[in-house]
């Protein structure tokens, strides 16, 4: 009997499996980091750097013990060098993600997840702007670990599928405007006290 009343309080100190974030959090999550294109380029002479910058902004809630979905926006940045002149490329993307986790404690979720959204794409060069969007989707792997209460690291690669037709003196041709990126960065993590603190939760 002693040891039961002491299991209960060490359950009652430290959440078993509560996972970062926990259920009933909202969510908002910040990432910075680079992407790569896998080819390094989309043709004879637009050479190409091997990393480009990137941030991904998400707001997001914990449904349930295993499942966190939400809305998320990317700004991904792009650089060719072409014959004709240097390629600029800026991709806004919009995304509906989920994840699960996959292994988590107290302290961390190790997850896996995924999303499809639009990517809104232009490019400059010379001053002239070609627009050109499309479809964006994405599978990710990642962890979340618990710095404190409400603030958790966060280290994620993606990989998000999306081209278009970006450069108006290349026919036929699509950038990719996708790839890999790999980001880390914060993420907040709040409930409503709606979710938390009643009588019998």
């Amino acid at each position: 009997m002693r040891s039961f009343a002491l299991g209960l309080v060490v359950v009652a100190a430290f959440p078993a499996l509560a996972g970062v974030p926990e259920k009933g959090d909202g969510t908002i999550t910040l990432l910075g980091g680079a992407r790569q294109i896998p080819t390094g380029d989309y043709g004879s002479g637009r050479q190409h750097s091997f990393f480009q910058p990137g941030l991904v902004l998400g707001f997001g809630y914990q449904a349930d013990d295993e499942l966190h979905g939400g809305v998320q926006i990317g700004y991904m940045l792009d650089k060719y060098g072409t014959p004709a002149g240097t390629l600029d490329i800026r991709s806004i993307q919009i995304l509906l993600q989920l994840d699960t986790a996959l292994v988590k404690e107290s302290w961390y979720t190790l997850y896996a997840g995924g999303g499809l959204g639009y990517s809104l794409n232009t490019s400059t060069r010379g001053g002239a702007n070609v627009e050109a969007n499309s479809t964006a989707g994405f599978i990710a792997l990642g962890g979340r670990f618990r710095l404190t209460d409400h603030l958790a690291f966060v280290v994620e690669d993606r990989y998000t599928v999306s081209s278009a037709a970006l450069d108006a003196t290349a026919s036929n041709t699509t950038v990719n405007v996708g790839g890999n990126f790999f980001g880390i960065g914060l993420q907040l993590h709040y409930f409503s006290s709606d979710d938390r603190g009643r009588p019998g939760d």
